[in-house]
This record gives C-alpha cells, structure tokens and sequence, in this order.
C-alpha cells in the first residue's frame, strides 16, 4: 500500500514539474511570439512601402516613356506646321504599335500660341489619324489663362527661356515644344490620361504586381491630392469606409511628371552641341510627390491589426497545444494510476480468493484425514454423516466461488446473458430467496417480500438473473446480518420515453455503505472498509456481476440508504417483455 502512495505522490510532483515548465515555457514563448510579431510588422510595413514605392516609379514611367515617345524634340522639329503634324502622326502610329497602353490618353492636342490672339488647339484624331482645330475644352479655362499670361509676359520681357505655364489639372500633362535655335518654347503638348482606362487597366495590373510582392488581402484607394473628395480608383468599390491618412497603412503619390527645360542654344552640354543635345523629357522625381495620392490599407483593418491578429492567433495555438500536452499528461497518470488501482484491488483479490479457496480445501482435507486414518469410526455412521456434509457443503463453496469468477469472466467477455425469453418476476423471486436460503437461514433473517399485481414478467436470461438476484440477496444477508431483515419488492416503473420497467427492490437494515464507497462497488475486485476489517468472506466480484448482468438486459441498478435511512437498498430496473411475447408466455405459465 505505501508503495501504491508513494507511487501516486511520485506521478503527482511529474504533473507538477511538467505544469511549472509548461507556464515557463509559455511565457518564453509569449515573449518570442511579440518579438517575432514586431519583426514582422516592421518586415510586412517596409516591404509595402518598397512595393508601393516600385509601383508609382512603373506608373510613372509607364507615362513618360509614352509622352516621351509622342514630343517633338530639338532638331527634329519641322519648321512648318503640316509637316509636324504629320510627324507626331507617325510618332504616334510608331508609339501604338509598340505600347501595349495604347489607351493611354483620352486627347492629344497641340497648343499653337498666336502672339496677341491668344493660342490654337489642335485635337489629334486616334481614328483617323490627322489634326483638328477644337475650341478650349471647358475644364482647361485654368490652362488657357496659365498660357495666355505667359504670352503676354514673353512679349514684354524677352530675357530668356521660360518654364512652362505650371498647370497641373487632375489627368492633364503640359510640355513645351523647342526647337534647335529657339529659346522659348513656340508651342505646347497637352495630354490628356484617360481615367476610365487607368480604373480598368492600368491600375488592376499594377495592384496584381502589389499582390504578387507583398501578398493578398490589401484594399486601395486613389484620390486627387488636391481633392481627395475625388475618387479616382477603389479596389473595393463596395466599401463603405474611405482609406485616409489615419486608417492606411501606407500612402504613395503617383501621376507626378514633370517637365524638364533642356539647356538655351548657345548653353550645349557638355560633349555635344545645341543640335545634338538630349531632348528634354518629363522628370521622374521621387514617388512621394504627385497629384494623385494612393493610400493601401489591409483587408483586416490595418496592417496592425492583422499582426495583432496573428499574435493572438499563435499564442492561442500555443496555448492550446500547452494544455493539450498537459492533459494528455495528466490523463496518463490518472490512467497509471488507475491501472496500479487495478493491479492493487487485483492483488487484494488473489489475495481474498486464495483464503476463500483455503478454508474450504482444508476443512476437506481434514476431513478426508480423519476418514481414512480412521480417527473417525466406520461403524459410526452419524459421524460419517456428518463429516459428509461438512464435505458436501465445502464443496458448494468452492464451487460457488469458482461459478462466480467464471460468470464475471463470461461478462468480461460479453456473453452476460445467453437467450432471452419472459421471465415472470415472482418465480424469479421465489427461486432466488430459496437457492439464498441457507445463507439467510445462517443470519437469522426475516424475509418481506411484496410484488405489486400488475408487475408483467421481464424480458431477460432467467439463469443471468437469478444469478444476480442471489448475488444481491446475499449480501443482504451477509452484511445486513445485524438488522435480521431483508426486504424484497417487486413494481412497475416508467423508462425513458414511457418505457415499461420492472423494478426490484432489495434493502437491509444492516450498517449500510458510506457515501464515498457508493461510486466504487461496483467496480471489479473492491470490496470496502468494512468488510476488510471485519473479515467478511467474499471476492469483490459479485456487484460488478450484477451491474453488468443488469446493464446487459439494457436496465440499471443504483443504491442508496434503506428505510428509516439504516442499511442499504438496492434498484433494480429492467425493460418488461415485449406485449407479443406476452400471450405465449401466458400459455405456459399461466401468468401475465
């Protein structure tokens, strides 16, 4: 027994020691799982800026290389105006074959300046390929006036180049046209971006790249920067939240190009000379800049909350596999412990049957000495009689113990009940208390027995039950021997769902069974306190038959203190015999 303690308290301090290294290890592991978690944010922000960054350099590029491909420059320039034109018509026949962005701009018109009579538009038709002059779009009156002021400031100071009118409209590029000995620009381009093709187009593709750099899941919104109320494109149109600066995780400005002024005739750059030098081309500053304002926000809310959201998300698998390891421990232990329960009520069984089996063997034994040793007198034939029965009676005991292993062996076994058949109650009855006789006889016991009149016959293994009705009247008779009573009764109850039930009862008014030991008898092998101290015979084995004889015919038995609370009582319910098996039943026993 001290072995089995020391046993138990061994297995507890391992729980123990493995509890106290789990929550060490948990709150380790809380602390790396928020390193790693800040390392991330940093990672995921810094390659979404890099992303975003990559992705106005191709935006913007995308754009000046076309208005690069479609401007007329330096030496290049034809004095006379039908033959411009139809260079930028073969600049732009040229530029649509090789651009896969051929949809690029909606308009582009060649602004003509007249010196005092403001300037001409000229609308290039993508259709038909050749020039119209067209009155001031509505939208550029900013243009006009940019334009007209110029003129008027060239011809009234006429000390160098100047820059360009610095219009910048919502999708409107200006550049200035110079030619080779010209020191002011005789003439502008204006193009026109096609916003719809840039919604439908341009912008998908350049979201798909986002996707493919820093994965899935981010909404994007683009906005005028100098309105932000004007949507340009949303990712999500059915979004009902609008991406600003205090919701996006990172915002990057596009559309920004800007022209550069070449070097005046007389000024060649280095290397080259004012016919060679390099033309001019729309600058490509750094991405912050632009009138267009691009704000990315992840679908989780922000790109905090989505690693917040992996935190926990990770801590709580963590967490979840801690406990699984800790229960899984614990369930082991509680099986081993359970086990050396086993083992240790196992023992006590041997232990128990063994004395069972040595009274009886050496009383015979004995016996049989004293009849062949001729102690006991041949001619005397009560003695010989007597020590017959004592003999016969042995015998019963032995046999009875080795019965009642092999029947709980056949229940471990799952073969409880043989064949079923009506099983009138008051037969059943009567046939135990009679096979129980002697055992109540020897504990002075007085029998009440009352079965109710509409008590119908079981549905069972007759043999099975009568073997667990004298197992229980036994005891009865065995630890309720102080009381000298034992009460059987017999009554219909209702099951589940208003199934018919035959209910026995058996009660006692010995010492009854403790409460705590009411959970355990009927477990294999236990036998409790009181019976071990008191050294009452038996093998633990008898109300764990019961209980699986019972369960076997699909009822139930529990117990509780008896009448007037002394004692104990135990419940038998057992499903009646079907109604069709009733009638035959009735033939041969004439009972329902």
């Amino acid at each position: 027994m001290n072995r089995f303690r020391r046993q138990a308290l061994y297995s507890w301090a391992v729980i123990a020691a493995l509890a106290g290294l789990s929550v060490l290890l948990a709150v380790l592991q809380y602390g790396w799982i928020g390193e790693v978690s800040r390392a991330e944010e940093v990672r995921l922000k810094a390659n979404l800026h890099t992303a975003l960054d990559r992705l106005a350099n191709d935006f913007n590029d995308n754009i000046s290389r076309s208005v690069n491909a479609l401007t007329l420059r330096g030496g290049e320039v034809p004095a006379d105006s039908a033959a411009r034109e139809r260079l930028y018509i073969q600049k732009f026949i040229e530029w649509r074959e090789g651009n896969r962005h051929d949809g690029f701009f909606t308009s582009i018109v060649r602004i003509i300046p007249n010196p005092g009579d403001g300037a001409t538009l000229r609308l290039l038709d993508q259709q038909r390929l050749q020039f119209r002059t067209i009155d001031w779009p509505a939208n550029w009156a900013p243009l006009r006036d940019e334009i007209e002021r110029e003129l008027t400031s060239q011809a009234d100071d006429d000390r160098g180049p100047r820059r360009p009118p610095r219009f910048e409209g919502l999708d409107v590029i200006l550049v200035p046209v110079f030619d080779s000995r010209s020191r002011q620009p005789f003439e502008w381009d204006a193009f026109e971006l096609d916003l719809n093709y840039v919604r439908s187009a341009l912008m998908p593709e350049l979201m798909d790249r986002l996707t493919r750099a820093v994965g899935p899941g981010y909404d994007a919104e683009l906005v005028s920067r100098g309105d932000p109320s004007t949507v340009i494109y949303q990712s999500a149109p059915d979004a009902h939240v609008r991406i600003d600066a205090s919701t996006a995780d990172a915002q990057v400005g596009l559309f920004d190009v800007r022209p550069r002024i070449p070097p005046p005739p007389d000024r060649p750059r280095e290397g080259g000379s004012p016919e060679h030098a390099p033309p001019s081309r729309p600058m490509m500053p750094p991405p912050a800049r632009g009138r267009w304002l691009l704000s990315v926000r992840h679908q989780a809310g922000s790109l905090d909350a989505l690693v917040a959201r992996t935190r926990l998300r990770n801590i709580m698998v963590t967490t979840a596999v801690l406990v699984l390891m800790l229960l899984t421990i614990a369930a082991l232990v509680r099986f081993t412990r359970r086990a050396q329960a086993l083992s240790e009520l196992q023992m006590q069984f041997v232990a128990g049957v063994s004395h069972e089996l040595r009274t009886p063997l050496t009383v015979i034994r004995t016996a049989a000495h004293n009849l062949t040793t001729g102690i006991v007198k041949t001619g005397d034939v009560n003695q010989v009689q007597r020590y017959g029965r004592l003999i016969g009676s042995e015998t019963e005991k032995l046999t009875a113990i080795v019965e009642q292993v092999l029947a709980f062996a056949n229940s471990e076994a799952g073969r409880a009940i043989r064949k079923r058949e009506p099983v009138a109650v008051e037969s059943l009855i009567q046939q135990s208390l009679a096979d129980c006789g002697t055992a109540i006889a020897d504990a002075q016991c007085v029998v009440e027995s009352t079965i109710a009149a509409d008590v119908v016959p079981l549905w069972g293994d007759p043999t099975a039950l009568r073997h667990a009705l004298q197992n229980l009247l036994n005891n009865a008779a065995k630890y309720g021997a102080e009381g000298h009573w034992i009460g059987v009764s017999a009554a219909m109850a209702a099951g589940p769902k208003q199934q018919p039930l035959v209910e026995i009862r058996v009660a006692d008014r010995g010492a009854g069974i403790p409460a705590d030991e009411r959970s355990q008898i009927f477990d294999p092998f236990y036998r409790g306190r009181r019976a071990i101290d008191d050294q009452v015979h038996g093998t633990g084995l008898g109300l764990a038959l019961v209980k699986r004889i019972v369960e076997a015919h699909g009822g139930t038995i529990g117990v509780e203190p008896g009448p007037d609370q002394r004692g104990a009582e135990f419940t038998v319910r057992i499903p009646a015999a079907p109604p069709e098996e009733l009638d035959e039943f009735a033939d041969t026993t004439g009972r329902r």
